[in-house]
């Protein structure tokens, strides 16, 4: 049977992205290379929630010329060696279904219930691995002491349902799949009809709902399936308590760069651990608290961003701030408080990262300039307040300093044509050059020669410059010339 459904796992639908991954696994600190956010329903079956990390794992595929979900099949692989089984799916529990019965057949692999060979079986499923699923789910909430009101009495009423089931002879439940939750929660009371809606969510959600909030609030994918977190250890956080109380960013920036420098120390963070999500907690002069959460589009390095002065978080936390500010402001605009909001402390957490495990090698020039691209784009996305949707790189090459944009921009039919290069080409450029120190670059490409406005130089040598694009030691890549003289310059990134 493991075989046979090896066999037909990728006979799938168009690619859909499906949220949630079941692992059975002994080592659940190994779980953290795909995701932060992790549920634990038995002593050794997890599941991980891929939505926020989603758009990474997705560049990563994109580079890797693999589908999402061979991707993460890949990567359960390397870093989760001991998972025998893993199912991605719609839904923690409809996935917990389908699950067990992969165990009752003793299957091993990686599957996903979007091929339609899974579908099939689905479909023709018993009730046994359902009514486990449902134990298992009651076990886990009880112990997390989650919908207690729903499932009183749930024992009994899990009985009254498989006599029910028995007297109808009804061998597989999809032959209840017409039933809509509220008649089994009639029936069989609400924890019951709740575990009927997740056995087949896509069927159960009306199209005003995946209109109205799952587009804005991913949870609304759960609906209603308490998440309950699994840590295994408190986050990192630092606290800061003022002795005066401030309002305005320029008072807060140098505390929270300092605060950022002693969190980028801790050892949880370094290396290869990087973050997705914080959550910053503000003390107002009331002694109220107000939280504000930082979402990173892409995973985020503390040990970079110390490198960098921590230019991306002090920009999220600065947007953060701005819109607090204006929403107290208009909270207490009949009271003309002139400097709300009054903050005397702070708490930043880091509640969301997932360890990323990079193998060693050396990539080739190709492969470092499309790394180049990628990493030069996270970035800029991590700094904006919303995602980018498009982007368009500026199709000219400028290999020196003697860049005019009026110049590209002095077209008689006032629209710039696209001059399409092989060359790479820098996706910013800088204002002024920076001279470099050779010891900075680690290695270097080759690209071009030029020699503009060579008649007007005293020197006519002094024209030459040969371009490259670098390597540094500080592993980041910029585009830089060489003149005659031996002196490097960075022109770009």
């Amino acid at each position: 049977m493991a075989e046979l459904l090896s066999l037909f796992n990728y006979q799938q639908t168009p690619e859909e992205f499906l949220p949630y991954l079941i692992v059975q696994s002994e080592r659940p600190q190994t779980l953290q290379s795909l995701s932060s956010d992790i549920m634990q329903i038995t002593e050794s079956i997890y599941v991980i929630d891929l939505i926020l990390v989603e758009k990474y794992w997705s560049r990563v595929a994109s580079k890797n010329n693999r589908s999402f979900t061979q991707m993460i099949e890949q990567v359960v692989r390397q870093e989760v060696p001991d998972a025998t089984l893993s199912l991605l799916c719609e839904h923690p529990f409809q996935g917990l279904v389908f699950f067990n019965h992969l165990k009752m057949h003793e299957s091993r692999g990686f599957f996903s219930t979007s091929s339609l060979f899974a579908q099939k079986i689905y479909k023709n499923m018993g009730w046994h691995p359902w009514m486990l699923a449902a134990r298992q789910a009651h076990d886990c909430f009880e112990a997390a002491h989650c919908l207690k009101k729903e499932r009183k009495n749930f024992h009994g009423k899990l009985g009254q349902l498989q006599r029910f089931v028995e007297r109808l002879d009804m061998q597989e439940f999809s032959g209840l799949q017409q039933a809509h939750f509220f008649e089994i929660s009639r029936r069989f009371k609400g924890f019951i009809g709740s575990l009927w809606r997740w056995t087949f969510p896509e069927q159960q959600t009306t199209p005003e709902e995946l209109t109205l909030f799952l587009t804005f609030d991913h949870y609304q994918r759960l609906q209603g399936f308490p998440w309950v977190p699994f840590f295994q250890d408190e986050p990192a956080s630092q606290q800061t308590l003022l002795e005066h109380s401030v309002s305005d960013w320029g008072s807060l920036r140098e505390s929270l760069f300092l605060d950022l420098e002693k969190l980028s120390r801790k050892p949880e963070l370094a290396p290869p651990y990087k973050i997705v999500q914080m959550q910053w907690t503000l003390t107002l002069y009331d002694m109220s608290q107000v939280t504000e959460t930082l979402f990173f589009k892409y995973p985020l390095s503390f040990e970079e961003e110390r490198e960098r002065e921590f230019e991306t978080l002090l920009k999220q936390l600065q947007f953060c701030f701005e819109g607090f500010r204006q929403r107290m402001r208009e909270r207490d605009a009949e009271i003309a408080m002139i400097n709300t909001p009054l903050i005397v402390g702070w708490l930043l957490e880091v509640t969301k990262g997932f360890v990323l495990s990079e193998k060693e090698g050396v990539l080739d020039f190709e492969e470092q300039v499309s790394r180049l691209k990628n990493i030069e784009i996270q970035e800029l996305d991590n700094k904006m307040k919303s995602s980018i949707q498009t982007f368009k790189v500026f199709d000219h090459f400028v290999s020196g300093l003697d860049y005019q944009e009026k110049g590209l921009s002095a077209k008689d039919s006032g629209a710039s044509v696209p001059l399409v290069l092989d060359q790479p080409r820098p996706f910013y450029l800088s204002p002024e050059e920076e001279e470099l120190s050779p010891t900075d670059i680690k290695s270097f490409q080759f690209l071009d020669r030029t020699s503009s406005d060579w008649w007007r130089r005293q020197d006519a040598l002094d024209s030459y410059r040969d371009c490259y694009i670098c390597e540094l030691t500080n592993k980041s890549f910029v585009f830089a010339y060489r003149n005659y003289k031996g002196q490097w310059f960075q022109y770009g990134l």
